[in-house]
């Protein structure tokens, strides 16, 4: 009787979500972001690799409380030297005790509330260039030194991305 407890209870704890509440899969807008990123990074000639692939279709979007914000990015939504209203990080697919089977996580593109709603799709592109730099194995470049990702493909998609909803707007 006991360990059918235990199992139960694993069993139980297992089915709940791994992933914050508010964590979702891109909607039109944040689909297009993302899109555009990936595309200028491409065209851009930079790493790819089969993680990439593998991933893109788990990519979640988050727009998070600041108490949120910092569970998930492990600092404040603004920090000294400068304001952070998003950040890139991953979390296991499935919860314990299937994660320990199921290794797979989802890349979760973290904006905070605090910033306006119509930057909010840049910093998807922004933090869809992260996550490239993570799953290609290049290395995520916190210091934004690569200027064939920050000052190409990041440049590029942004404008894309920035022209097609102005457009769209109209």
């Amino acid at each position: 009787m006991k360990y059918l407890l235990i199992s139960l209870l694993l069993l139980i704890c297992g089915c709940t979500a791994a992933l914050p509440p508010a964590a979702h899969l891109p909607d039109a807008e944040d689909r297009t972001s993302i899109e555009a990123a990936v595309y200028a990074w491409r065209i851009a000639g930079l790493p790819w690799a089969p993680t990439c692939d593998e991933e893109l279709g788990r990519v979640h979007v988050v727009v998070t409380e600041p108490t949120e914000f910092t569970k998930l990015c492990g600092r404040k939504p603004v920090h000294a030297g400068g304001n952070l209203y998003a950040c890139n990080t991953q979390q296991s697919q499935s919860t314990f005790p299937y994660n320990v089977i199921d290794g797979r996580h989802v890349p979760l593109l973290v904006i905070s509330s605090l910033q306006p709603e119509d930057h909010r799709r840049l910093l998807v592109v922004h933090e869809t260039m992260h996550w490239l730099e993570r799953c290609s194995g290049k290395g995520i470049d916190f210091d934004h030194a690569d200027r064939r990702v920050w000052n190409g493909a990041r440049l590029v998609a942004q404008r894309d991305v920035s022209r097609w909803f102005v457009a769209r707007s109209r």
